[in-house]
Formats: structure tokens, sequence, C-alpha cells
């Protein structure tokens, strides 16, 4: 069967809850997806699943395992380790993303990072720069809440202007029509 947007949506669809991250981030992240083709992924941050079945839904990875403080849809959690390659693990990102934890998780490398867990300014710099060595080359990282509109996080900008320029890195920063920002670091 061929896997186009509309039938990725659909399957999305089936264990969607709206709250944090949007239809217009769901959408922009699949066409990202579907563009990269990533097999080993890695997320911060779980909230109700949504990017979580997303990132399973459009590229169908390898392996995505998704770091977060505590499941808020235990449903999603479950359906996800059901149909995909998809692991929870609970806890803060800033104990658990280890060397240890890189080497056991990600051997072969990690192809996209989505990084949408603590919103201080220490977690998403600390997320950022202990994911970056386990980077794979043409991999991307997709921050969410970078210059936002409808929920401005000054704390989540300046780590990540701070990780770019550091690392000399390319962004782009993206807005969707609903406000949400997002930093799209491609390496």
């Amino acid at each position: 069967m061929m896997r186009t947007i509309e039938y990725i949506r659909e399957e999305i669809a089936q264990i969607w809850v709206e709250r944090h991250f949007s239809i217009p981030q769901r959408n922009f992240m699949i066409d990202l997806l579907v563009e990269l083709k990533p097999s080993y992924c890695l997320e911060t941050g779980f909230c109700t699943g949504s990017s979580s079945a997303t990132i399973s839904a459009a590229c169908l990875p390898t392996k995505l395992v998704s770091v977060g403080l505590a499941y808020n849809n235990l449903d999603v959690a479950k359906k996800l380790e059901e149909q995909y390659a998809f692991n929870f693990i609970q806890g803060d990102s800033t104990s658990i993303l280890t060397p240890e934890f890189f080497e056991k998780e990600y051997p072969k490398g990690i192809d996209f990072f989505h990084v949408d867990g603590g919103h201080e300014y220490h977690v998403a710099l600390s997320d950022l720069e202990k994911a970056f060595p386990y980077m794979n080359e043409g991999a991307v990282i997709l921050v969410d809440d970078y210059h936002s509109q409808m929920c401005p996080l000054e704390s989540v900008d300046r780590a990540v202007d701070d990780f770019v320029a550091k690392n000399n890195l390319n962004m782009k920063r993206v807005n969707t029509e609903d406000g949400k920002g997002m930093a799209v670091i491609r390496l």
C-alpha cells in the first residue's frame, strides 16, 4: 500500500490528542519526516503523545525513544508501543541522556531529534548538547516552541540560539499559521 500524506494523517488521527502539538505542526512534521526518512529517532517530551504518533506514522522509524517526565495519555503510549518501534522512558532527560544511554539505545546514531521537553533554558540546552555528538550526518533537530507567537518561551529561544552559535550550525525558523514556532537545524 502506498503511504500517502493523507494515509499518514488518517493513521495519526486514530490516536491523535490535540493539545500542545497542533495540527499545523503535525502537518509540517509529516512533510519533513517524509522527506528525511529517518530510521533512528529520539524525542524529549511525551505529553499527550501526539508528536510521537506523528513521528511513528510518518516515517515508520526503526527506533523511536521518547523521554519524558510522565505519560499524560497512557492510552496513546500503549497504542504506539503496540503498533510501532516506540519506547517511552519516564524521567528527566537531563539525567537520562547519558553517554551510556546513547551507546545502548543509539549505537548507529540519531537521524531525527524532536526537542520538546523541559522549557527551562538549562533543560533545552542540555537536551541539545547531550544528543548532538550522537547525531548522524544529514540528521535534523526540530525544536518546538522556538520563537512561538502562541506561547513565547524566551528560555527556549536563548537555548537554541546559544547552541546554534556555539556549534556554528545553520538553523531555519518556522512559524505555522496558528502561531506555533519551531527551529529546524539540519546537520
